[in-house]
């Protein structure tokens, strides 16, 4: 889900986006009790904190997504084919 969240566009043309992470890395101040989720490559990051204003309303809970998580499910589902069982033969005419 983290690849369909709608970011900012990097300033630069070889910064890392939102599509580039490989990791997301969480983090908990159990102090405080802020929630971050932040992207390893693109340096984006989400977070939530009910007892702190901190964060701009960019970037609070809940997130905009591109699609949701039964959309993709459902582009999945339509993108399997069936396997056949055995290969089909013609017969021979002479």
């Amino acid at each position: 889900m983290w690849k369909q969240l709608v970011g900012p566009a990097p300033k630069e043309a070889g910064a890392a986006r939102i599509a580039d992470d490989s990791y997301v890395i969480v983090a908990i101040d159990s102090r405080t009790g802020e929630l971050r989720q932040c992207g390893n490559l693109s340096g984006h990051c989400i977070g939530m904190n009910p007892w702190s204003t901190a964060l701009t309303q960019a970037h609070l809970a809940p997130a905009s997504l591109a699609k949701h998580a039964e959309q993709l499910d459902a582009e999945a589902l339509s993108e399997t084919k069936p396997v056949s069982s055995a290969p089909t033969v013609e017969p021979k005419v002479r």
